[in-house]
């Protein structure tokens, strides 16, 4: 499948996901979420995909809810909490900034924590997006993960 053919695919899995994630709010909407996330790795040909949710009912701090992981990657820490494992890029991500890290060696000085929390997951690249309503605060976090 070309770089379009990719996008457009993509495209549609996100889409499909929101629906999903409006539509529901059952118990049945955890497997849901983690199949369509599962369906997003597969596209992309990745490693690690996963959902943070506010942990504790807290704004800001953001906990694994749900995760599609490759059976070649070693399980994620239990708990996993963003702000604890990859501080820098949860207070990016907080902001509304979406997260781009090629690689851990790319992240700035002061995120030696994160580098750590990376390599603890297995993984190299990293795409991070902040979920909001509107205009409203980040209510979720999406990472993806090579």
């Amino acid at each position: 499948m070309g770089a379009s053919g990719a996008g457009v695919r993509l495209e549609e899995l996100v889409e499909r996901l929101s629906a999903t994630l409006g539509a529901l709010g059952t118990d049945w909407l955890d497997g849901q979420v983690q199949d369509m996330l599962g369906d997003i790795a597969g596209c992309l040909d990745l490693d690690l995909c996963i959902l943070w949710q506010p942990a504790f009912g807290i704004p800001g701090l953001y906990g694994l809810t749900h995760v599609w992981r490759s059976p070649s990657l070693p399980a994620p820490p239990d708990p996993l909490g963003v702000h604890r494992h990859l501080p820098w890029c949860a207070s990016e991500l907080r902001e509304g900034k979406p997260l781009v890290v090629p690689t851990p060696a790319a992240l700035p000085e002061g995120a030696a924590r994160d580098r750590a929390g990376l390599e603890d997951l297995g993984v190299g690249s990293t795409l991070g997006l902040p979920l909001a309503l509107a205009d409203g605060p980040v209510d979720a976090l999406l990472t993806f993960h090579s």
